[in-house]
């Protein structure tokens, strides 16, 4: 059978046409796009953009705003801006730069509290 695709492996990509004819379901599903971007059809019709990747070997999702609002160019843009920006960042996912900022906070309140039971009353 030379010359089938299995297009379970290579997805075909979205379109505006297809994203306009997608139908509620009993339940929510999923369409795919490509590169991990995919529409989230929920049971009331609503159409929203999501990303799918891994971040130090665990899944995780971006969420974009619903279709038509931003457009399949704009999402693809989004994606591509992330991969980007995840590509540059420190190395660290939202929620450990949240609990590292969390953290530093606490340091910096807890060495004021410390510094001020031992009366030290800051500069004159």
């Amino acid at each position: 059978m030379v010359g089938l695709v299995d297009f379970r492996m290579h997805p075909i990509p979205l379109s505006d046409a297809k994203l306009r004819n997608l139908k509620p379901k009993e339940k929510t599903y999923k369409v795919s796009d490509s590169g991990g971007l995919y529409v989230e059809v929920t049971k009331t019709g609503s159409l929203l953009w999501r990303l799918k990747y891994r971040f130090e070997g665990r899944e995780k999702r971006l969420s974009f705003e619903a279709y038509p609002a931003v457009s399949l160019a704009d999402a693809r843009n989004a994606r591509e801006g992330a991969m980007v920006k995840g590509r540059t960042a420190s190395g660290k996912g939202t929620g450990q730069r949240r609990r590292a900022e969390a953290e530093r906070i606490l340091l910096v309140q807890s060495s004021h509290a410390s510094l001020s039971t031992h009366g030290w009353q800051g500069p004159a």
